[in-house]
């Protein structure tokens, strides 16, 4: 090179220096392609990675939802087994309170049927007090009369 700088080259430095950076750019070039060859390599490897990577979260997420899934349908199973036992419990609740509401009225009218016939006796007592009343003191007035009369014809 220092020959290129100081004057003109000849044919033959020429050809030398061709032939120098011919290898040389083969060499570019052998090493270009397999740097090529490499980044290919590299970027299948990542989308081969990415793809695995895509498809476990795919499995992942499936699996994820299956579960959510069978964990709302219990849920939902479980619920709908809660609301019969709450309609059952709330017609035996309401068979049990017409019971009751029967048992009430049937006690209450016996009761008032029990006053009533209370009352009445006691009523039919007191009349028979007061005859019987009426009877003695009518029995007095005439033992008393009869008495007056034994007096007085006594003395």
């Amino acid at each position: 090179t220092r020959q290129l700088q100081e004057g003109k080259a000849n044919v033959d430095e020429i050809r030398e220096l061709q032939k120098i950076v011919g290898v040389t750019a083969g060499d570019t070039g052998e090493r270009i392609e397999g740097l090529q060859k490499m980044l290919d390599t590299v970027v299948k490897d990542v989308e081969n990675q990415f793809r695995i990577a895509s498809n476990t979260i795919a499995a992942h997420n499936a699996t994820l939802m299956s579960e959510v899934r069978a964990s709302y349908q219990s849920e939902l199973q479980q619920a709908g087994r809660i609301r019969s036992e709450v309609i059952a419990m709330a017609t035996e609740m309401r068979s049990a309170v017409g019971k009751l509401e029967t048992a009430m009225t049937t006690t209450r009218d016996h009761f008032e049927a029990m006053t009533q016939q209370i009352r009445t006796d006691v009523e039919e007592v007191a009349r028979k007090r007061k005859r019987d009343r009426a009877n003695t003191e009518l029995e007095v007035k005439s033992v008393r009369k009869r008495l007056g009369t034994v007096f007085e014809s006594s003395e």
